[in-house]
């Protein structure tokens, strides 16, 4: 999960870590930080990010945020 955390950390988020849950829905982050997010994940692997992969239930905690990013990256 440290890329989870690099990843937070690279849109000044490093407040965030993996013992967190229920990002969103607990307000922890926003859609500002979803994009700004997914534009680190395309940035750091240098690969558009399908938008068709993209669903809420994935911004619960670090590791359904890594699962969304396997399945993008390795699509």
């Amino acid at each position: 999960m440290d890329i989870v955390k690099q990843l937070f950390a690279s849109i000044g988020r490093d407040d965030i870590d993996e013992s967190m849950d229920n990002l969103l829905e607990s307000g922890i982050i926003d859609s500002v930080d979803i994009i700004a997010f997914l534009g680190a994940v395309e940035n750091h692997y240098n690969k558009s990010f399908d938008g068709d992969l993209i669903e809420i239930e994935y911004f619960q905690n670090f590791a359904t945020i890594k699962e969304m990013i396997d399945r993008a990256m390795n699509s």
